[in-house]
């Protein structure tokens, strides 16, 4: 019985000991964590909290507080270093004077001279660029001391054997000029002192076509074949009769006089043919199902092709990626739920089992957060709960050196 007794009185003491530490717990509330560097709270006696230049609660080298107080700190604007600052109105990398932008990162009034084109300035210092002159020569332009580009100079001209620029010759070079180019029939070009071509020599030619008249030929194989001259010799073919023709059936032929150009009036007689069909085409015509239920964020459907073509050309995707929908069958508690898969949308009712089940679940998950997240991360709550386990393994040996006196 002595032994019973003492069981009890160990639970007791036990049972009391958790119940105040429980209350002490709960009466913190959860965001009270004291000052913790690096948890992203801008807690009192910090100028910032793991933001940019932030070290250890403080504001490393080349930064400064905020104004006010922030997780980042504000970099102390420096000139010269090519970063425009808060305060500054130009930086262009170094603290020298009269380049622009002072020692003190202000602009400077422009000087022609400087290196850095101001105002009207079109270009400024000891530099050049390519240029073409007037006749199409390519030269170099350089900076005046106004800051001005000087005239373009260069070493090309009309003479120096070089067909380039505007030049359309050069000597005996012409480039892709002909008199047929230039409009003519025959001849051939000359250049003129200043390199533009003289087209002197250039002739326009009027061909004019002999031959034999078609019924002094004999058909060779359904085929009548003659030779036409141009008595001209203009050396072109623009206007140069047909030297040969089909033979094969009763043909009636008006001829032009010799020397132009001829009017083919024939009349024949033929069958006529239509030409061979070309291999028939096939087009498929894809017919897929509906898409399947969305399983591992991923739909499939069967496509066939009605036309039975034997291709997959322009076949259907058979498969996509999709987000599950949120239901009262797939096993989690969403939705408006009152346990998982039931209550709420869903027409299933839940159990007092289920519901405390889901309860106790919550309550547990969210506990355990609290412990990890709040707790064991907090020297103030740690310190109390060890005080709260001193106390009651104090009033738990009071308690029973009071229990002894009484007997």
């Amino acid at each position: 019985m002595k032994q019973v007794k003492k069981q009890r009185e160990l639970v007791f003491v036990l049972v009391f000991v958790l119940l105040l530490a429980g209350i002490l717990l709960i009466s913190f509330k959860p965001e009270f964590t004291g000052n913790v560097i690096g948890d992203g709270i801008l807690d009192e006696g910090e100028q910032c909290d793991g933001g940019l230049g932030c070290v250890e609660g403080v504001c490393g080298a080349g930064f400064v507080p905020t104004e006010p107080l922030s997780l980042d700190c504000s970099k102390v604007p420096v000139c010269g270093d090519s970063v425009l600052d808060t305060g500054e109105v130009c930086d262009d990398g170094n603290v020298a004077d009269n380049d622009g932008c002072s020692s003190v990162c202000a602009v400077e009034p422009p000087v022609c001279g400087d290196g850095f084109i101001w105002g009207d300035e079109v270009c400024d210092g000891n530099i050049n660029v390519l240029c073409n002159t007037a006749n199409g020569y390519a030269g170099v332009q350089n900076c005046s001391s106004g800051c001005i580009w000087e005239e373009c100079i260069t070493t090309l001209s009309c003479g120096d054997t070089i067909l380039n620029g505007n030049e359309a010759c050069e000597g005996s070079d012409f480039g892709t000029h002909t008199c047929v180019e230039q409009g003519f029939t025959t001849g051939s070009l000359t250049c003129n002192s200043d390199c533009t071509l003289n087209t002197g020599a250039c002739t326009t030619c009027t061909e004019d076509w002999s031959c034999p008249q078609w019924d002094t030929i004999e058909c060779v194989d359904g085929t009548e074949t003659r030779t036409c001259t141009d008595v001209n010799d203009c050396g072109t073919t623009t206007s140069k009769p047909s030297e040969s023709q089909d033979c094969s059936a009763e043909t009636i032929s008006a001829e032009t006089s010799a020397g132009e150009e001829e009017t083919d009036t024939s009349i024949t007689t033929q069958t006529t043919q239509e030409p061979p069909a070309g291999p028939a085409t096939c087009s498929p015509a894809w017919q897929c199902n509906e898409w399947s239920e969305c399983v591992d964020e991923t739909q499939a459907r069967e496509c066939f092709d009605a036309g039975n073509c034997g291709t997959e050309e322009g076949r259907p995707a058979a498969s996509q990626a999709c987000v599950p929908l949120e239901t009262c069958f797939d096993g989690i508690k969403n939705q408006d739920e009152r346990g998982v898969d039931c209550g709420g949308v869903c027409e299933k009712r839940c159990s007092v089992f289920t519901i405390v089940g889901s309860a106790v679940t919550g309550t547990f998950d969210t506990s355990k957060k609290f412990v990890l997240e709040k707790v064991f991360a907090n020297k103030t709550i740690n310190l109390v709960v060890l005080g709260v386990l001193v106390a009651g393994i104090i009033g738990f040996l009071a308690f029973k050196f009071l229990s002894k006196r009484k007997k």
